[in-house]
């Protein structure tokens, strides 16, 4: 069975990483097949922390890629998650 591939990136400073974040996203876009992000917000505040969970697809060199130019963000941490059922 092949396995799922996964990442979980969390952006400490959204405000002064999210154009940085996003165009590394942009550059990888062919590899990524659903992308949730999250971040606290209601009627009195909106957050500076924020979650993207990715659902990936290609190579795991790619992925392995992506995971290190995310890193290099600063109060950005990127974690690529792979799970089998093997």
């Amino acid at each position: 069975m092949s396995k799922v591939s996964t990442m979980v990136i969390v952006v400490g400073n959204r405000v002064d990483t999210a154009t940085q974040v996003q165009g590394i996203l942009t550059k990888y876009g062919c590899q990524i097949k659903a992308r949730l992000g999250l971040h606290e917000a209601d009627e009195e505040k909106c957050t500076n922390f924020g979650v993207i969970f990715l659902q990936l697809f290609g190579e795991e060199d790619s992925f392995k890629a992506l995971e290190q130019e995310l890193n290099a963000v600063p109060e950005t941490k990127a974690q690529l998650v792979q799970v089998s059922l093997d």
